[in-house]
Protein backbone atom coordinates (compact mmCIF):
# COMPACT_ATOMS: atom_id res chain seq x y z
CA UNK A 1 0.00 0.00 0.00
CA UNK A 2 1.68 3.21 -1.15
CA UNK A 3 0.30 6.00 1.03
CA UNK A 4 3.57 7.93 1.19
CA UNK A 5 2.55 9.79 -1.99
CA UNK A 6 -1.22 10.13 -1.35
CA UNK A 7 -2.14 13.85 -1.16
CA UNK A 8 -4.53 13.52 1.82
CA UNK A 9 -1.94 11.53 3.76
CA UNK A 10 0.86 13.96 2.92
CA UNK A 11 -1.26 16.90 4.17
CA UNK A 12 -2.09 15.00 7.36
CA UNK A 13 1.56 14.20 8.03
CA UNK A 14 2.69 17.77 7.33
CA UNK A 15 -0.02 19.17 9.62
CA UNK A 16 1.34 17.04 12.48
CA UNK A 17 5.01 17.74 11.75
CA UNK A 18 5.68 14.20 10.62
CA UNK A 19 8.10 13.25 7.91
CA UNK A 20 7.77 9.62 6.98
CA UNK A 21 5.32 6.72 6.53
CA UNK A 22 6.97 3.66 8.09
CA UNK A 23 4.11 1.19 7.57
CA UNK A 24 0.61 1.13 6.12
CA UNK A 25 -1.81 -1.70 5.48
CA UNK A 26 -5.42 -2.72 5.79
CA UNK A 27 -6.52 -4.09 9.14
CA UNK A 28 -9.69 -4.52 11.15
CA UNK A 29 -10.37 -2.76 14.41
CA UNK A 30 -12.88 -3.93 16.98
CA UNK A 31 -15.11 -1.07 18.04
CA UNK A 32 -16.79 -0.59 21.43
CA UNK A 33 -19.82 -2.58 20.18
CA UNK A 34 -17.52 -5.54 19.33
CA UNK A 35 -18.04 -4.97 15.61
CA UNK A 36 -15.21 -5.25 13.11
CA UNK A 37 -14.47 -2.15 11.06
CA UNK A 38 -12.13 -2.15 8.07
CA UNK A 39 -9.44 0.49 8.45
CA UNK A 40 -5.97 1.42 7.32
CA UNK A 41 -3.26 1.32 9.96
CA UNK A 42 -0.56 3.85 9.20
CA UNK A 43 2.55 4.23 11.33
CA UNK A 44 4.62 7.37 10.87
CA UNK A 45 7.81 8.50 12.55
CA UNK A 46 5.74 10.06 15.38
CA UNK A 47 2.22 8.57 15.41
CA UNK A 48 -0.14 5.69 14.76
CA UNK A 49 -3.12 6.47 12.55
CA UNK A 50 -6.46 4.77 12.04
CA UNK A 51 -7.60 5.91 8.58
CA UNK A 52 -10.88 5.49 6.78
CA UNK A 53 -10.05 3.20 3.82
CA UNK A 54 -12.18 5.10 1.29
CA UNK A 55 -11.35 8.73 2.17
CA UNK A 56 -7.94 8.23 3.86
CA UNK A 57 -9.15 10.67 6.55
CA UNK A 58 -7.99 10.27 10.12
CA UNK A 59 -10.38 8.46 12.46
CA UNK A 60 -7.86 8.35 15.33
CA UNK A 61 -4.28 9.46 15.93
CA UNK A 62 -2.13 8.09 18.74
CA UNK A 63 1.20 9.79 19.42
CA UNK A 64 3.89 7.13 19.76
CA UNK A 65 4.89 8.57 23.14
CA UNK A 66 1.34 7.94 24.41
CA UNK A 67 1.61 4.21 23.72
CA UNK A 68 1.96 2.32 27.00
CA UNK A 69 2.62 -1.17 25.72
CA UNK A 70 1.42 -3.79 23.23
CA UNK A 71 -0.29 -7.05 24.16
CA UNK A 72 -0.29 -10.15 21.97
CA UNK A 73 -1.47 -13.66 22.63
CA UNK A 74 1.01 -16.53 22.72
CA UNK A 75 -0.95 -18.24 19.94
CA UNK A 76 -1.08 -17.89 16.16
CA UNK A 77 -3.92 -15.41 15.81
CA UNK A 78 -4.16 -11.90 14.39
CA UNK A 79 -5.19 -9.98 17.53
CA UNK A 80 -3.14 -7.27 19.17
CA UNK A 81 -3.95 -4.54 21.67
CA UNK A 82 -2.28 -1.16 21.63
CA UNK A 83 -2.57 0.10 25.22
CA UNK A 84 -2.93 3.88 25.48
CA UNK A 85 -2.94 4.90 29.19
CA UNK A 86 -4.06 8.51 28.46
CA UNK A 87 -7.06 7.33 26.41
CA UNK A 88 -8.79 4.08 25.48
CA UNK A 89 -6.98 1.05 24.10
CA UNK A 90 -7.06 -0.14 20.52
CA UNK A 91 -7.91 -3.77 19.63
CA UNK A 92 -6.93 -4.63 16.07
CA UNK A 93 -6.60 -7.67 13.84
CA UNK A 94 -3.93 -7.96 11.21
CA UNK A 95 -2.19 -10.84 9.48
CA UNK A 96 0.92 -8.62 9.66
CA UNK A 97 0.93 -8.20 13.45
CA UNK A 98 4.57 -9.27 13.83
CA UNK A 99 5.69 -6.75 11.20
CA UNK A 100 3.55 -4.06 12.90
CA UNK A 101 5.15 -4.80 16.27
CA UNK A 102 8.66 -4.62 14.80
CA UNK A 103 7.94 -1.27 13.12
CA UNK A 104 6.32 0.09 16.30
CA UNK A 105 9.27 -1.02 18.47
CA UNK A 106 11.73 0.83 16.25
CA UNK A 107 9.56 3.94 15.82
CA UNK A 108 8.77 4.08 19.54
CA UNK A 109 12.47 3.87 20.44
CA UNK A 110 13.22 6.77 18.10
CA UNK A 111 10.25 8.91 19.23
CA UNK A 112 10.16 8.15 22.98
CA UNK A 113 13.80 7.26 23.61
CA UNK A 114 12.97 4.02 25.42
CA UNK A 115 12.02 0.44 24.62
CA UNK A 116 8.39 -0.42 23.94
CA UNK A 117 7.10 -3.13 26.26
CA UNK A 118 5.57 -6.16 24.52
CA UNK A 119 3.41 -8.44 26.70
CA UNK A 120 2.41 -11.99 25.71
CA UNK A 121 -0.72 -13.34 27.43
CA UNK A 122 -3.64 -15.47 26.25
CA UNK A 123 -6.08 -13.38 28.31
CA UNK A 124 -5.63 -9.69 27.47
CA UNK A 125 -7.50 -6.86 29.17
CA UNK A 126 -8.18 -3.66 27.28
CA UNK A 127 -10.13 -0.45 27.90
CA UNK A 128 -12.97 0.19 25.49
CA UNK A 129 -13.51 3.63 27.02
CA UNK A 130 -12.73 5.28 30.36
CA UNK A 131 -15.26 3.15 32.25
CA UNK A 132 -15.41 -0.16 30.39
CA UNK A 133 -12.80 -2.92 30.51
CA UNK A 134 -13.02 -6.07 28.42
CA UNK A 135 -10.80 -9.05 27.92
CA UNK A 136 -10.04 -11.12 24.91
CA UNK A 137 -9.39 -14.79 25.62
CA UNK A 138 -7.42 -16.83 23.11
CA UNK A 139 -7.41 -20.62 23.34
CA UNK A 140 -5.92 -23.30 21.14
CA UNK A 141 -8.47 -25.64 19.56
CA UNK A 142 -8.25 -28.41 16.99
CA UNK A 143 -7.31 -26.75 13.73
CA UNK A 144 -6.43 -23.32 15.11
CA UNK A 145 -7.23 -20.66 17.67
CA UNK A 146 -10.53 -19.46 19.15
CA UNK A 147 -10.69 -15.87 20.40
CA UNK A 148 -13.62 -14.48 22.40
CA UNK A 149 -14.32 -11.09 23.98
CA UNK A 150 -15.85 -10.83 27.46
CA UNK A 151 -16.39 -8.18 30.13
CA UNK A 152 -13.26 -8.15 32.28
CA UNK A 153 -13.43 -10.15 35.48
CA UNK A 154 -13.87 -8.02 38.63
CA UNK A 155 -10.63 -9.22 40.20
CA UNK A 156 -8.42 -8.19 37.29
CA UNK A 157 -10.06 -4.99 36.00
CA UNK A 158 -8.42 -2.78 38.63
CA UNK A 159 -5.17 -2.70 36.64
CA UNK A 160 -6.65 -2.49 33.15
CA UNK A 161 -4.24 -1.04 30.67
CA UNK A 162 -1.37 -2.83 32.36
CA UNK A 163 2.10 -1.40 32.51
CA UNK A 164 2.88 2.09 31.34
Amino acid sequence: MNLATHSTVLKMLAKNGEKKVLFSDFMAKVNRRNKLQKRILLISDRSIYNLDPSTKKTKRRIALGDLGHISLSKLKDNFMVLHVPVDYDYLILSAKKIEIVEVLKEAYQMAAGRDLQIVFENVIEYRVDHGTVREIRCVKIDGGVSSSIFPASKSSSSNAGGAS
